[in-house]
This record gives structure tokens, C-alpha cells and sequence, in this order.
């Protein structure tokens, strides 16, 4: 009797308790004006479709990396015995006044099927402070070699030396940890994260630099690149051009060694893509920062120091020049 009392009481606070969050509920709705009643069940509609968004992105997100796993193991192996990372660790330095040295670079793709070089018996050397360009077709291995002296991709052979550090015997998160502290990339696509405005958006590059005297002030490097207005924008408010300078900030904001551009103007207009490469070579005076930039553009070539032309997977020539003004060019 005593239990089933318990039980009983139980049910009754349950209830009264339901009763006074509908009370709550209904007296808070009642203090509500109208529009923040409507807004109130806007934001709850918004909800409920985000979360079933989220829902259908993850069934199709798991079923697509099911396929890839799937198509993976039957017609492609990534990572075979020559693509592996060396055994042991060389600890070797770059040619004084070099920040890039390759040596004798291979870089071998292999299917079930078949062998593909992208990159054969290569040997380059970049200066520190050097404006470089790379020239060549598509398919001409000019991206593969961006790659490898970025960190990004490991040789199949050979030895890559960047600031004075052996990238071809180092681990996934050395790599990893070396591209954080030493390359800022800019790419044709300007990877801006949609929900942060202009300033969070280069903070986030700020924060990937660990080292806090290398950390560049936003405020200072928007106002350089003439983004200080739009500091408080969001990304989607910007032009073309607007969105990457911001990306551009965002490169610099950790201070980098060395600035990546792949095809860093391919969806520009020739007045916007001019005054992208004005920045750059503003930038290389300035912080004395290696650029080195991809492009199959032949007359980016002539705003760069040192030309490295690319072709079947060869380093055909590599000249050195003076270079030309951004400034004073028409087109591009």
C-alpha cells in the first residue's frame, strides 16, 4: 500500500510539474508581442528543417564514404611500398641563401592497372625572398611539384629541403605541424568560412600560428590590403576580388615563410586579378616572403624574379629575370 501511495504521489508532482511549465510557457507566450511570437516560430521552423538537414547530409555523407572506401580497395592503391615515407631520418640544411632545394624529385602514382609520373628526376633551388612563378600546361606536373615543396604531397623519391627541414622524411603530423608554422596558401576557391565575418575569418589563420611573436595584427594587415572597412562584413558580402584579399589576410595573418598561390586569379576578372598580383608583389618586397605562385598564365611570368617552366612532368628550364611591375601591366 505504502509503494503504490509512493507511486501515486510521484505521478501527481509529475503532472503538477508539466502543468506549471505549460503555465510558464503559455504566460511567457502572452507577454510576447506579435512580431516576436512570429519570430519566435521562424526560429523554430528554422531549427526543424536545419536539423533534418543535418539528418539527410549525414546519410548521404556516410553512403558516399562507404563508396569511396569501397572504390578504394578495388581499383586504386594510394600508398604502396615507393610512396611510403623513407625509413630513418636525414637531417638535412638548405644551400645557404636557399629556403627550397630539391634533389633528384620522383613522384610515381600507382593503380592496379597502371603507372603514372608525375614528376620525374627533378633538382630545383628557391632563394629566400624570391618571386617564382610556375609555367605550364594542364597535366604538365606543375601542381604536383607545388605540392611537394609545400608539405602537402611527399615525393616518391628524392629529397625536398625547406627551411632547413627534410619534409620527405617527415611524419603526417610534422608535415602537418611544418605547413602550419611556415606556408600560407591561396588558392583559386577562397575556402572563407560563410558564418564568420571578414575579421574572425583572418583570425582564424592567426590562430594557427603557435609562435605568438609571428602573429600579425588583423586590424594592421586588413587596413594593408585596404579591407578595414569591411572588417564586419560577412564573406558572402564581398566581391570576388574583396573575398580574396580576405583570403589573402588569412594566409598572412601567421606570418609564412613562404605564400602558396595555385591559380590564385583562375575565377577573377583581368582589373581584379592585376591587383591580387599587385598585393603579392607588394607583399615579397615588404616581408621579404617567398611567393611562389602556379599558373598557365604566360604573362603572370613577367612579375616574377625566377621562372620555372613545367612540361610532361619535367622541369624544362628555370630563368631568372627582372621583374615587371603589376602596376604598369594592362592585362593579364
Amino acid at each position: 500500500m505504502w509503494k503504490n501511495h509512493k507511486k501515486e504521489e510521484s505521478k501527481d508532482n509529475k503532472k503538477e510539474i508539466k502543468i506549471e511549465k505549460k503555465t510558464k510557457k503559455k504566460a511567457a507566450l502572452e507577454r510576447m508581442t506579435r512580431a516576436e511570437r512570429l519570430k519566435v516560430r521562424i526560429m523554430k521552423r528554422e531549427i526543424k528543417e536545419y536539423t533534418q538537414e543535418v539528418k539527410v547530409n549525414g546519410r548521404r555523407l556516410k553512403s558516399e564514404e562507404r563508396h569511396q572506401e569501397i572504390q578504394d580497395k578495388k581499383d586504386i592503391k594510394f600508398i604502396n611500398k615507393e610512396n611510403r615515407r623513407p625509413k630513418g631520418t636525414r637531417s638535412l640544411k638548405n644551400i645557404q641563401g636557399n629556403i627550397i632545394d630539391l634533389s633528384y624529385i620522383k613522384k610515381v602514382y600507382t593503380t592496379k592497372t597502371l603507372k603514372f609520373i608525375a614528376l620525374q628526376s627533378t633538382s630545383l633551388s628557391i632563394k629566400k625572398g624570391d618571386f617564382v612563378v610556375i609555367l605550364g600546361p594542364s597535366g604538365s606536373g606543375k601542381t604536383t611539384l607545388l605540392n611537394i615543396l609545400s608539405g602537402l604531397d611527399r615525393p616518391t623519391s628524392g629529397d625536398v629541403v625547406v627551411a632547413d627541414r627534410n619534409l620527405s622524411a617527415m611524419t603526417d603530423l610534422e608535415l602537418t605541424k611544418f605547413r602550419r608554422d611556415h606556408v600560407g596558401f591561396v588558392f583559386q576557391s577562397y575556402n572563407l568560412l560563410p558564418s564568420l565575418n571578414v575579421s574572425d575569418n583572418v583570425d582564424v589563420g592567426r590562430a594557427l600560428q603557435k609562435n605568438p611573436h609571428k602573429r600579425k595584427d588583423i586590424i594592421d594587415l586588413l587596413d594593408q590590403l585596404d579591407m578595414g572597412p569591411q572588417s564586419k562584413k560577412r564573406t558572402y558580402e564581398l566581391s570576388g576580388g574583396q573575398q580574396q584579399r580576405v583570403s589573402i589576410a588569412r594566409a598572412l595573418a601567421k606570418q609564412p615563410d613562404i605564400l602558396i598561390g595555385d591559380e590564385p586569379t583562375g575565377a577573377l576578372d583581368t582589373h581584379t586579378s592585376l591587383k591580387v598580383f599587385q598585393l603579392f608583389q607588394e607583399i615579397n618586397e615588404k616581408n621579404k616572403t617567398t611567393v611562389i605562385v602556379v599558373t598557365h598564365n604566360p604573362n603572370v611570368a613577367q612579375l616574377a624574379n625566377k621562372v620555372i617552366y613545367v612540361k610532361d612532368g619535367k622541369v624544362q628550364k628555370v630563368t631568372e629575370q627582372k621583374p615587371i611591375n603589376a602596376t604598369t601591366l594592362k592585362e593579364i
